[in-house]
């Protein structure tokens, strides 16, 4: 499943590509066999995949893990912290593709491990502020759901830091030619306080 979720894809995200059901599959395993079968072969492969020079491995691993965390937490909270520093360095890579893939891994993996991810807000929080003023709608998206799965469990007194830049970006999103899913992302998303 690994080598298909890597394979080139330019459907669009809502459809039903090899990739996407690759990723889908990954998901299926994870949530229904024990995490010794269906981790260690990502684990092991994961580093090389996130730092290839090929942006579909790099787009393929940040998939392959977002689809893992669902099924696997308690197994993955022993590797998370050598897994987030390649997360992060996907939030800034130069393919679209990949950077929209660590948003949602980003997003899955702090609704699984939230503590975890948490303790390094001052780190990514900027980064992911950044990624909500992209000119690619699908990286947008993804940044309002990950920036509000970890706003939900950054402590109240750390977020109040943020929350400036975080009422600027989303003014900037309400009222600005901002495509309507966007907007409606924005309005929807709680950004728990």
């Amino acid at each position: 499943m690994l080598r298909i979720a890597m394979e080139p894809d330019d459907n669009d995200l809502d459809e039903d590509s090899p990739v996407r059901l690759a990723i889908v599959n990954i998901l299926i395993l994870s949530n229904n066999l024990p995490p010794t079968h269906v981790l260690p072969p990502l684990l092991e492969q994961f580093p090389k995949l996130a730092t290839s020079a090929n942006p579909y491995e790099r787009r393929g691993a940040m998939g392959a893990l977002g689809a893992v965390m669902e099924g696997s937490p308690d197994f993955m909270a022993d590797y998370i912290e050598d897994i987030l520093p390649l997360v992060f360095r996907s939030l800034r890579d130069p393919e679209p593709t990949v950077i929209r893939a660590a948003l949602v891994a980003l997003g899955q993996i702090t609704d699984e491990l939230p503590t975890e991810v948490t303790k390094h807000h001052v780190t990514m929080v900027p980064v992911v502020f950044e990624l909500l003023g992209s000119n690619n709608l699908e990286i947008v998206k993804a940044a309002c759901t990950s920036l509000d799965a970890i706003l939900e469990w950054v402590p109240k007194e750390a977020v109040e830091q943020y929350l400036p830049k975080l009422m600027e970006a989303l003014l900037y999103i309400m009222t600005t030619d901002v495509d309507t899913d966007v907007k409606i992302i924005v309005a929807g998303t709680p950004f728990t306080l």
